[in-house]
């Protein structure tokens, strides 16, 4: 159904779904500033700070249904008041052992304020790392991702942490790389949300193989065809004459 749809669509015995007939559309506006310093070759260095502003957001509300025997509970859609969140933080880069060995930190501070029918505020912090390793035809990396929370329009968000490590080897045709996710993590839990309304509370829980311990192991071998062009080979245009200009 629409967003906008006048009616009212039973989902289940308990749900209901209805648009909202006034509904806006909400506005975006970001603000970003950077700043990259690279004081050698082997080591970079980066600073940001971001203002996002999102004013009436669409969001829900949640409320009885009239006349019905059964207790079912609507939501309907409704332009709600506005979301401010800060993003400010920093990352360094080192390139080792001669450019065999790449390393990355990022550190991101996150600030929302959440008004309306929605009312969430927080402060989270969100760090990772990355490491790449190459030598001969054989590389190796590897990542971890804290665990990470937000705020939406609507909802608290969090997510387990994550992380994987990963080793290769390739020569010419041949591939071959094996890969362990979450290899600690035995859970099969992964995001999960909250929506706090009035009269109503939700949480839902995503279940899967994503953060989930997994292993991969892959071999790959590709076949080339086809003709090979020399360098002086070049590809002609057809119709003769090759200029640009148009009479």
């Amino acid at each position: 159904m629409s967003e906008q749809g006048p009616n009212t669509i039973l989902l289940n015995q308990i749900d209901a779904l209805q648009g909202g007939e006034d509904l806006k559309t909400s506005r975006y506006n970001s603000v970003l500033a950077q700043y990259d310093w690279m004081p050698a070759q082997k080591i970079s260095f980066t600073i940001f700070g971001q203002f996002i502003r999102h004013t009436r957001p669409v969001s829900d509300i949640y409320f009885p249904l009239e006349g019905s025997a059964t207790p079912v509970m609507v939501q309907r859609y409704v332009n709600s008041g506005f979301l401010n969140q800060w993003k400010y933080g920093g990352s360094i880069a080192l390139r080792l052992l001669d450019g065999n060995l790449t390393c990355k930190l990022n550190a991101t501070g996150l600030n929302y304020d959440r008004r309306g029918v929605q009312e969430y505020r927080g402060d989270y912090l969100h760090l990772s790392a990355e490491a790449t390793y190459s030598i001969g035809n054989f590389y190796f990396s590897g990542y971890y991702s804290h665990r990470n929370k937000s705020i939406s329009a609507v909802h608290r968000n969090e997510r387990p942490e994550y992380y994987y490590l990963m080793a290769g080897w390739g020569n010419g045709n041949l591939h071959i790389s094996a890969r362990a996710n979450n290899f600690c993590r035995t859970s099969w839990n992964g995001a999960r949300s909250l929506l706090v309304a009035e009269s109503y509370r939700k949480e839902t829980q995503l279940s899967g193989t994503t953060y989930h311990q997994w292993f991969k192991l892959s071999v790959s071998y590709s076949i080339p065809y086809g003709k090979k062009l020399s360098d002086r080979q070049d590809v002609q245009t057809p119709g003769g004459a090759s200029s640009a200009i148009l009479n």
